[in-house]
């Protein structure tokens, strides 16, 4: 078959995946098809995708985030150069890309977290997404801070805690949104008992009205009502808001993949 979008032929397998993957919206009885698949070939055409969709990122993102969901524990020599560890850039052009991505912008880049890299056993996700929240540029701060949402690993509560305090509104925004999310991780006692509680409290006094409501959300998802009455001056701008959360009308989090269900 003649492959139209990449450098190399496909196998009927990979292409319709690609044709699949490439649809808006994205079918997500599909996508779990994918992750539960028993086909023999189906991870080597997941990975063909990968590579051979260099123009269609969100393709490409999704059908990583499939291989990590079928085995977390795989090397990442799957991920596309741009992703992927310097040392497992496959040519000259691509080690020199990686190189200049990990000197400018750290390792992994901020959107790496879309292809599955936070949920990946075989790398650090944890620790570099730790690293990113310090950089100077409010963007990767931003992104390591979805990148920690995604971990379902409430050790990511240390960074998310700092993130509350960034000076950037859009990253303290997001870190609390990121706590939010890791309710899922465990029990919801053990985030109330981290110090990151304090700082959402802190939080629900912040000047912008964005990272109050971030923060009022989070703690309602906790459950933590009578922390959120307690503190209800500080959210006199946003008392609509508030009766919402208190009676569990919460907007939910926008997904992060077709299969996300966290809210």
């Amino acid at each position: 078959m003649t492959d139209t979008f990449g450098s190399s032929a496909l196998s009927d397998e990979a292409e319709a995946i690609f044709a699949e993957l490439r649809r808006e919206p994205v079918d997500a009885e599909y996508v779990r098809s994918l992750v539960i698949g028993t086909s023999v070939t189906l991870d080597e055409s997941l990975a063909a995708v990968i590579q051979a969709a260099a123009r269609h990122h969100e393709a490409a993102a999704l059908a990583s985030r499939i291989l990590v969901e079928r085995d977390p524990n795989r090397s990442p020599e799957f991920l596309p150069d741009f992703i992927r560890p310097v040392t497992l850039a496959r040519s000259k052009g691509a080690k020199v890309l990686a190189r200049f991505t990990e000197f400018f912008l750290g390792e992994p880049p901020p959107t790496a977290f879309q292809f599955g890299y936070s949920r990946l056993r075989s790398v650090d996700a944890l620790g570099d997404y730790t690293r990113m929240a310090k950089h100077r540029f409010a963007s990767l701060r931003l992104g390591a801070m979805l990148g920690l949402a995604d971990t379902a690993d409430l050790a990511a509560l240390d960074p998310l805690a700092r993130g509350l305090g960034d000076r950037s509104p859009r990253v303290r925004a997001a870190a609390a949104n990121a706590v939010r999310r890791l309710r899922h991780a465990g029990p919801t006692e053990d985030i109330l008992a981290h110090p990151v509680r304090q700082k959402l409290v802190h939080a629900l006094a912040d000047r912008r009205s964005e990272v109050r409501v971030a923060a009022a959300r989070a703690l309602g998802a906790l459950g933590d009502h009578d922390l959120l009455r307690e503190h209800s001056q500080a959210l006199r701008g946003e008392q609509a808001e508030l009766e919402q959360i208190l009676n569990n009308q919460i907007p939910p989090l926008d997904r992060i993949w077709p299969l996300d269900n966290t809210t």
